[in-house]
């Protein structure tokens, strides 16, 4: 998205007659008028409340008509906001008012909290990626803390993506996160831990059930789907401190009960009592034509065993196999050496070249 700033006065066409809020019409206007500034500045100049503005970034954000333009610092680190061109967000309004006139039963607004019986501090946010959207916003005003549970095994990629950039973004800024996620089932021997220790900006740790989908931001609002068999159905917003407090407490037990990775398990794999005999002679340094000879087999059998140990784990050659075993405490490697590789005779070397 571009953006453009316009002399003061110039014509900036109303964007209520494309469906959005007065409050946000009057905040693009200002960004488009004045310039990139932060919700806090934008609170200040126009005499709304902090609330008021989120809101309205949301909607323009969830229309395309804002997005963030990197973090003002001070006292307050916070998201600053700029508009995105004229014309081209005039264009997208229009293509979406065209597609909501051509298909209104997929029609996504967010009820008024009172016509679905709901409190003013709870919020429905009717579809998933208005749901992601939200969390751009309450994400970029994030401080302190941010919770996850995740009871997922398998993640869609918008979702990976997202979460991995968010969490990139407040690890930049200092904002600890902490996620408790389900073991997987069959981790990815050649990762540690299943790469499940591979975020350096989060604390995590794994449960074998995780009880729902939740997202406490600084402890004050929470989400969680309104369906947890389907998270298209959209996520409730809840700023209650009661209700809040009482989510937190739910992850908070979790937490004390889940074990990091490293101290989770791997998946037994077992090695018949000739494989068992080979590994532990390659690791010792024999050769192929050394271990056939001490086994009394043949190098061919040698390489089949080998093969069909390659195949079992899932990986490509004898370096995989080497990391792969020791991952699994299968095994051990004397000091020095730290795959079956080196265990490879000249012939095979020569085999390789040719």
């Amino acid at each position: 998205m571009t953006s453009q700033s316009i002399p003061a006065g110039a014509a900036v066409p109303l964007l209520t007659r494309w469906g959005l809020t007065p409050d946000a019409d009057l905040v693009f206007r200002t960004l488009a008028t004045c310039g990139p500034d932060t919700a806090a500045g934008l609170a200040r100049s126009l005499g709304m409340s902090r609330r008021r503005v989120d809101d309205a970034l949301e909607d323009l954000y969830g229309a395309e008509s804002v997005a963030p333009a990197g973090r003002r610092t001070g006292p307050r680190e916070e998201a600053v906001w700029r508009a995105g061109s004229t014309d081209s967000v005039v264009q997208r309004l229009r293509r979406r008012q065209h597609r909501a006139a051509v298909q209104p039963q997929v029609r996504c607004s967010v009820p008024r909290a009172d016509a679905v019986g709901l409190s003013p501090d709870i919020r429905h946010l009717t579809s998933r990626d208005k749901a992601r959207k939200r969390l751009v916003v309450l994400f970029s005003h994030a401080r302190h803390e941010v919770l996850t549970l995740n009871p997922e095994q398998a993640f869609e990629v918008a979702s990976m993506r997202g979460g991995a950039t968010a969490g990139r973004h407040l690890g930049e800024r200092g904002v600890p996160t902490r996620i408790i996620g389900v073991q997987a089932a069959d981790p990815h021997r050649l990762v540690p831990y299943g790469g499940l220790s591979s975020r350096p900006w989060a604390s995590y740790r794994v449960r074998s059930d995780v009880p729902m989908k939740l997202i406490v931001i600084d402890r004050r609002v929470a989400l969680f789907p309104v369906d947890p068999h389907n998270y298209e159905r959209g996520y409730l917003e809840v700023a209650q401190t009661a209700l809040v407090a009482s989510l937190v407490e739910t992850f908070e037990r979790c937490w004390s009960a889940a074990q990091s990775p490293q101290e989770v398990p791997m998946p037994v794999f077992p090695l018949t009592p000739r494989e068992e005999a080979l590994v532990s002679l390659l690791v010792q340094g024999l050769t192929d034509a050394g271990a056939a000879q001490q086994l009394q087999i043949s190098e061919r059998t040698v390489s089949n065993l080998l093969r069909n140990l390659m195949d079992r784990l899932g990986v490509e050659n004898r370096f995989q196999l080497g990391v792969a075993l020791g991952s699994l405490r299968v095994a051990q490697y004397p000091i020095g050496r730290t795959d079956l590789s080196a265990s490879r005779s000249h012939e095979d070397h020569e085999r390789e070249r040719t």
